[in-house]
């Protein structure tokens, strides 16, 4: 909608932008089947009740043939290289679904489950999935994959439908998954499609059924986190990366990010935010990240639920033109440089920050874990005069002192939140709790990004040892330091089917630092110095 409302010469230069050999090249993305919050209207392709036969299926996908296709039909012509189109539904018509408050509607959606239960409604779910591919692929569209449902745990007052994992293993071994290897053999299928915090549950009920998992080409997941929106892209990337260690054989796909709420012109946070996102996604096994929205008004719609979001690209009140966020570059170093085909390679990235004194992006809720050092604020460590870990922060929004939770995994809180809960002494090289005895610190595995836990001293305490003069404190097993969040410089490196290693580097510092970067196989070193806060690719 957007988009159409734009000057010729306006639409011309968005395509370009995402899709031409001049922009940043965009690969991937997501296609709703049906409509979703961000769509004018709530509408399906079949509206009659009881039409299990799907006779009334409007084959011409009229709808999306007005301005949908012909803007991903403009993108296919502006791109030199293949667009792959992952579809998902949020929700199925009004009247396949169980009713809620006595009303069958798409919006909202019945718990635990969505979907009537009856197989007429189930064999035509199916089926209606699989007819929108064909309507597409009629139309010149060709869809790449599929996910089976739109986050599933969540009952959106907007188009919604819920599933647990036992059920979309059903579905998928009795109805999806036959009726698309039998007519559309070649379009993959994602299960899940949802946040990360229970990404590997579902994966492991699903791959269970082995007449569901002979059909799930992998999961989809997105990447919204956390106890609110300003954490989104800072959880989850442990559960991640155990998944790709259990099923290393199916694929990981990041298929939704969002910052939210609104539009926040020029925002560097939401910027780095996401470049984190997608760098630690990629390092931890996802095979490809997708973007949600590419171009939004300049209140973050249009949305029919008042769900308003932000975009890489916004038009101006007056749709004359369009402003490119800065998030708008900071993809771009992955989607134009890092092509399909490329295989992640390891590398070590580390900085040297001892010249920063303030971590100006870190905020109540981040999560604790372990990492090189990099003589960074993130990992300059005080000791409160109650025991806690606590570290000087100070943004746009907070400033002052986080200190430790006491609880589960470790994360950063204001000091003056439960007081003494988070308070911990050193028995020795171990760091035990004070409010309850018998609780220590552990560190989960000897990974980059391992997490930080307060377990029972019987599992096995981890031995530190501390750096005074710098706040440190170091995992004696590992030489990884305790990190608020992540590392201020974090990067990720592939190599390209044609042979080129490509190393993008995030830097979210205030300050720069020289980094010398050695390519082992190649023979190849380089002195380069990372500017503050940007983003950086290197390839050769």
């Amino acid at each position: 909608y957007v988009f159409s409302k734009l000057p010729p010469r306006v639409q011309d230069k968005v395509i370009e932008a995402y899709f031409g050999s001049s922009g940043i090249q965009y690969t991937m993305g997501r296609v709703p089947i049906n409509s979703c919050d961000f769509s004018l209207t709530t509408y399906s392709f079949d509206d009659v009740a009881g039409d299990f036969k799907l006779e009334h299926f409007d084959e011409d996908v009229s709808h999306d043939q007005k301005l949908l296709i012909p803007f991903i039909k403009k993108a296919m012509e502006a791109s030199s290289r293949d667009l792959l189109l992952l579809a998902s539904p949020w929700s199925p018509p009004a009247w396949m679904k169980e009713p809620v408050n006595s009303s069958q509607t798409m919006d909202g959606s019945a718990d635990p489950l969505g979907l009537m239960q009856s197989q007429s409604v189930l064999g035509s779910w199916a089926r209606y999935i699989s007819k929108w591919v064909t309507a597409y692929q009629a139309l010149g569209v060709p869809i790449w994959g599929i996910t089976v449902q739109n986050e599933p745990l969540f009952a959106a007052p907007w188009e919604a439908c819920k599933h647990t994992a036992e059920f979309q293993a059903s579905f998928l071994s009795r109805f999806l998954g036959p009726t698309m290897k039998a007519e559309h053999r070649n379009v993959k299928i994602f299960s899940y499609d949802h946040n990360k915090d229970a990404l590997l549950d579902w994966a492991r009920t699903v791959y269970s059924d082995r007449s569901a998992a002979q059909y799930v080409d992998g999961m989809a997941f997105h990447w919204y986190s956390g106890p609110n929106r300003l954490l989104d892209g800072t959880y989850g990337y442990d559960e991640l990366r155990k998944l790709a260690e259990e099923f290393p054989s199916k694929t990981a796909l990041a298929s939704e990010a969002c910052s939210c709420p609104g539009v926040e012109l020029n925002s560097w946070t939401r910027a780095q935010r996401f470049a984190h996102d997608a760098i630690f996604d990629l390092l931890n096994g996802a095979t490809g990240w997708i973007d949600w929205n590419l171009l939004l008004d300049s209140k973050g719609g249009p949305n029919h639920k008042n769900n308003v979001c932000d975009a890489p690209i916004i038009a101006y009140e007056d749709y004359s033109d369009v402003h490119m966020q800065p998030k708008f570059y900071f993809m771009g170093h992955l989607s134009k440089h890092v092509m399909s085909g490329s295989r992640r390679i390891d590398a070590h990235v580390v900085g040297n920050f001892h010249f920063q004194k303030f971590d100006t992006e870190m905020m109540p809720g981040i999560p604790l874990g372990m990492y090189p050092c990099e003589n960074g604020p993130r990992q300059a460590w005080k000791m409160t005069p109650e025991g806690k870990l606590a570290m000087e922060y100070k943004s746009s929004m907070f400033k002052g002192q986080l200190c430790t939770t006491g609880k589960g995994e470790l994360s950063l809180n204001d000091c003056d939140d439960a007081a003494g809960a988070g308070a911990f002494h050193f028995m020795g090289a171990e760091l035990h709790s004070v409010a309850k005895p018998g609780k220590c610190i552990k560190v989960r595995g000897r990974h980059y990004g391992s997490p930080v836990d307060v377990v029972d001293s019987s599992e096995g305490c981890t031995m530190f040892n501390t750096v005074p003069f710098l706040g440190q404190i170091l995992d004696q097993s590992t030489g990884y330091c305790l990190t608020s969040g992540w590392p201020l410089l974090s990067g990720v490196a592939f190599q390209t089917p044609y042979g080129h290693s490509v190393l993008v580097l995030l830097n979210e510092a205030e300050v720069g630092t020289p980094l010398l970067i050695t390519d082992q196989f190649m023979h190849t070193s380089i002195n380069t110095y990372i500017r503050p806060k940007t983003m950086q690719t290197f390839s050769w």
